[in-house]
C-alpha cells in the first residue's frame, strides 16, 4: 500500500507542478524570483489534496532553497 501511495504522490506532484507553473506565468511579479510564487502554489495545491503531502512538498522545497536560495536581484 505504501508503494501505491508513493506513486500517487509523484503523479499528483507532476499535475500540481503543471498547474503551479501555469498560475505563476499568469501572475508573475516583476523583480521577484518566479520560484516564490511557483513554490507557494505547489504547497497550497498539494495541501488541498492531502495535508501531509503539502508538508512533504514544503520540505522538498526547503531542501532546494538551502542549496539554491531565491535571488530576486536577478529576476526581470
Amino acid at each position: 500500500m505504501e508503494d501505491a501511495e508513493e506513486v500517487v504522490y509523484w503523479l499528483m506532484s507532476d499535475v500540481v507542478f503543471g498547474l503551479a507553473c501555469d498560475f505563476e506565468v499568469k501572475n508573475r511579479v516583476r523583480g521577484r524570483s518566479f520560484r516564490r510564487l511557483l513554490f507557494a502554489k505547489e504547497v497550497e495545491l498539494m495541501s488541498q489534496v492531502n495535508l501531509m503531502w503539502g508538508k512533504r512538498k514544503q520540505e522538498e522545497i526547503d531542501a532546494i532553497l538551502t542549496k539554491s536560495p531565491y535571488d530576486d536581484a536577478h529576476e526581470g
